[in-house]
């Protein structure tokens, strides 16, 4: 989820439609309909929305007539199996990443307890070429700029940690550890705002669930085939982080009280935040934080 310049939010939903929702008024539009499960989606640039879909592939959407182009669905020839999340750099490249190669959206679980390096960081040019940045990534997933344009934070779900990811310069594409050992498994990263992006925590971690994930054997395809619910650990909350560019968590915040869990995406409006969940039907709203503080 995002928002826009103007006050909305964009989202994708299950059945693969995109929507443009007034947070004020609640009134609900659709974008386009991408004909598949839309996950990560930014804006390109005024007119065009940029769609990570786990079944198509990354996809540019115009705006102004609902047009949808297919930007990338396969890398050499091998379909994407997982596009996850997008960002644009100021060269007008699209950095984007796929969560896994060896499962479809439908076993993230698989991938997830797998806890197996086999995602990847792909940077597709203005020219339409595609590059590998990065590779032997855990489920890499959210993506955002820096303030200053030099370098690319990447969530990676499994390893609860953030990686940087320089886009220019003698260690361009080199990936290094800004926020690792996190208290839970990190999902969508906000677009910079203020200096901060904010970090969609989806569940706190379960140390027993990452030895039996790792586990060769009949307990990791148990567990893949748990519901989500049983899958999570902890007590049910909405857990949100801002970060700043070096990956310092600057605020934390936690509502145990609005019915909604599992965020994975947050996008802050007007001082307010905004959370959306696979398993809520509903966007959740929450007052963000006051300035000087840090929960």
């Amino acid at each position: 989820m995002i928002a826009t310049p103007d006050g909305h939010l964009i989202t994708g939903l299950k059945d693969g439609r995109i929507v443009l929702v007034d947070p004020v008024t609640t009134a609900t539009s659709i974008v386009a309909d991408t004909g598949g499960r839309p996950l990560g989606v930014t804006l390109l640039d005024s007119e065009t929305l940029l769609v990570c879909d786990a079944h198509r592939g990354l996809l540019s959407i115009s705006l102004a007539d609902s047009r949808v182009t297919v930007l990338v669905e396969d890398i050499d020839g091998v379909p994407l199996r997982f596009c996850s999340n997008a960002a644009t750099a100021p060269d007008g490249s699209i950095w984007f990443t796929e969560s896994t190669h060896r499962y479809d959206y439908e076993q993230y679980l698989g991938a997830f307890f797998e806890r197996a390096p086999t995602g990847r960081v792909f940077r597709r040019d203005a020219d339409g070429s595609v590059e590998l940045v990065a590779d032997r990534m855990y489920f890499p997933n959210g993506i955002a700029l820096t303030p200053d344009g030099s370098a690319m934070l990447v969530a990676e779900t499994s390893a609860a940690r953030i990686q940087r990811i320089p886009v220019t310069g003698a260690r361009a594409g080199v990936p290094s550890i800004v926020a690792g050992n996190l208290p839970g498994y990190p999902d969508n990263l906000s677009a910079f705002v203020d200096g901060r992006s904010w970090v969609a925590l989806v569940t706190p971690r379960s140390a027993t669930l990452e030895r039996l994930g790792s586990t060769p054997g009949i307990v990791p395809r148990t567990l893949w085939k748990l519901p989500d619910r049983l899958s999570a650990s902890g007590p049910t909350s909405a857990w949100m982080w801002a970060i700043d560019e070096e990956g310092t968590m600057v605020h934390d915040m936690q509502s145990y009280d609005a019915g909604v869990t599992d965020i994975t995406g947050v996008a802050e409006l007007d001082g307010t935040l905004y959370g959306v969940s696979p398993d809520n039907a509903a966007i959740f709203a929450v007052r963000g934080p006051k300035e000087g503080r840090e929960s």
